[in-house]
């Protein structure tokens, strides 16, 4: 049985802040709600258990949840997949782009927020990262 994390409320807002960046990189992968859900559920799960030994929170949830992506894959998928093509995908998601597209998205959503557009941020949100019309 685990133990609680020795400062609930860090673990708290790291999962606050990183959660809906997890769910959308791997919902990209995915295109499934619930199974993308469960990945999510595990990564933090994880997370959660070793959280006291880790010490760069954001690089240790983004190779675990690669990680748990390609596990899922192996598991799941593996006569339908090609795994080395998925393997590549996911790398390029987690690195470049997440990093590049995401931080643009955060950052005009932000801008929105700076001219007092909640609305707008709400809709853009919607739109560009959970891909409502």
């Amino acid at each position: 049985m685990s133990h609680p994390p020795a400062n609930v409320s860090t673990f708290a807002e790291a999962y606050t802040m990183f959660y809906p960046h997890v769910y959308n990189t791997l919902y990209l992968k995915t295109r499934d709600p619930d199974v993308t859900h469960d990945l999510c559920q595990e990564v933090f799960l994880r997370f959660y258990n070793k959280f006291d030994s880790i010490d760069n929170h954001r690089r240790w949830i983004f190779s675990a949840a690669k990680y748990i992506l390609l596990e899922h894959y192996r598991t799941a998928n593996q006569d339908q997949v090609d795994l080395e093509q998925v393997e590549n995908d996911v790398r390029m998601s987690f690195v470049n782009g997440f990093r590049d597209t995401r931080v643009m998205i955060e950052e005009a959503l932000d801008s929105l927020e700076h001219f007092g557009d909640e609305q707008g941020r709400q809709i853009f949100d919607l739109i560009a990262v959970f891909n409502y019309t």
